[in-house]
């Protein structure tokens, strides 16, 4: 038997491996798993990870040291990319942290550097001479683990159990929290193995932290491995069902940015409009907050008791993470279902774009301000010129409305024909989750375990499918 650490920092990451085949392999492997999180103590979260070969340690956020500050700046500083010179220019929330004297700063000063290999390693050797581990001694003289299974390589609280692994001359297979993580920092720690979502990771891991293709594996996504579950998938009867819908009207789903886009609450309420007067025939509208700001729901007071429309009320914080993510399977499947059964998805430059790519739903974007036009460094706009995002609109897969006109046009003719950048919708997943085939998770676990020269032991692989809109529409004609 084998000791393998797992950690664990935030809520969503427990989501996408803690209910998935990532942990019920690891757990049927008979090894002993130690996990490493925040909510240790948290009575849900212990009843999650209940099993006699599992063992529980807390996972704590030190303060940082003068020795952190220089070294993360000089770890971001060592990236130069389109989200790099967008922070400079705009800012992030408020438009008055950027500046074009900082962006220039940067781009005469620093931009010659970021590519220099040497100078990201040589970082990384600086960084554990400097900053060595300070915390996590005890848990390792306790268990004397195998190795360490890191699941957001930048996090400052795992790069702390990171560097205490490779005090102690413990491997370390890691992987980032979310597609976009790579081209943010150079990694602080070398893991000995590389695990990512999609060939677009891969990419930013070997272009921004100057890691070897041959450490890096291309897994896939588990979070879409729920989408084609059909264990977790209820008929689109029972869906509407739920939720009072009419299942033979089309289902618009609008994806609100939070913090970042207040506008949200007036795109949505002329989409309620539209689909109240018959602007948009035969339809309805599902509101989904953005979860991670509490007052979010808060803007669509004023059209959540419309009909034919719906505000998301499904989420429940989870105490024990800072994210305070929803991490529960009632909560999974909802959102499983909400994805495979939606007509079209409407959000502002989110991920739920690759979301609803992965259940073959069209997808169109805001790039329009309202009630007015903005300046661009206060616009929307301007969230479509991060590093990250850009690549989505290069696959095609995404259709710009560049107004409320627009909008309805693009609304309209998405409804009517699905199929519409079916092509490039298959594109973008293949780029940015590789196999959309429901056994991503399978491909985490025995990455892991390959790692120690072990196999899993069983699988507990779902029956999956996904029929694509454009299918489900032929369906219903031919029905009728």
């Amino acid at each position: 038997m084998k000791t393998i650490f797992m950690t664990i920092s935030r809520g969503g990451t427990a989501r996408n491996l803690l209910q998935s085949e990532v942990f019920s392999a690891l757990k049927e492997s008979g090894n002993k798993l130690v996990i490493i999180a925040p909510a240790s103590e948290d009575g849900t979260f212990q009843k999650l990870c209940d099993a006699p070969n599992i063992h529980l340690e807390k996972m704590v956020e030190l303060p940082w040291r003068w020795a952190d500050r220089v070294l993360v700046g000089i770890h971001k500083g060592l990236i130069y990319n389109k989200s790099t010179m967008f922070r400079d220019k705009f800012g992030i929330y408020d438009p008055k942290e950027g500046s074009m004297f900082k962006y220039w700063m940067r781009k005469i000063f620093i931009a010659p550097f970021s590519k220099s290999k040497s100078l990201k390693r040589f970082a990384r050797k600086l960084d554990k001479v400097i900053a060595p581990a300070r915390h996590y001694e005890e848990i390792f003289s306790k268990h004397k683990p195998d190795v360490l299974f890191s699941t957001s390589m930048i996090e400052d609280q795992e790069v702390e159990i990171m560097k205490q692994a490779e005090a102690h001359g413990v491997p370390i297979i890691a992987m980032p929290k979310t597609w976009d993580n790579p081209s943010k920092i150079n990694l602080r720690v070398k893991p000995n193995k590389i695990i990512v979502w999609g060939e677009y990771s891969r990419d930013e891991v070997v272009k921004y932290s100057a890691i070897d293709e041959k450490d890096i594996e291309v897994c896939g996504i588990p979070q879409f491995d729920t989408y084609r579950n059909i264990d977790l998938i209820d008929t689109r009867e029972e869906f509407c069902t739920k939720w009072g819908f009419d299942p033979n009207k089309k289902i618009i789903v609008f994806g609100s940015e939070g913090r970042i886009t207040p506008q949200d609450k007036d795109i949505a309420s002329q989409i309620a409009a539209w689909v109240k007067n018959g602007g948009i025939e035969n339809s309805q509208l599902f509101i989904r907050p953005h979860f991670m700001y509490p007052e979010d729901p808060k803007k669509f007071k004023n059209i959540e008791a419309q009909e034919n429309v719906k505000v998301d009320n499904s989420w429940n914080r989870i105490d024990g993470f800072r994210d305070n993510w929803d991490y529960s399977m009632k909560q999974i499947s909802h959102f499983a279902n909400l994805m495979v059964h939606a007509d079209l998805m409407i959000t502002t430059g989110s991920t739920l774009s690759i979301d609803a790519a992965a259940t073959d739903t069209p997808v169109i974007n805001i790039y329009f301000d309202t009630p007015d036009p903005k300046p661009f460094n206060e616009s929307v706009r301007r969230w479509y010129t991060s590093e990250h995002y850009s690549h989505v609109l290069e696959t095609g897969a995404v259709s710009l409305a560049h107004s409320m006109e627009e909008l309805k046009e693009y609304t309209k003719r998405y409804l009517k024909t699905p199929s519409i950048r079916q092509q490039q919708r298959k594109n973008l997943i293949e780029k940015f989750g590789y196999k959309n085939d429901g056994k991503s998770a399978e491909r985490i676990a025995a990455s892991v375990l390959a790692f120690i020269g072990e196999e899993p032991k069983s699988h507990t692989h779902h029956d999956s499918v996904l029929i694509t809109k454009s299918e489900k529409q032929e369906q219903k004609v031919m029905s009728n």
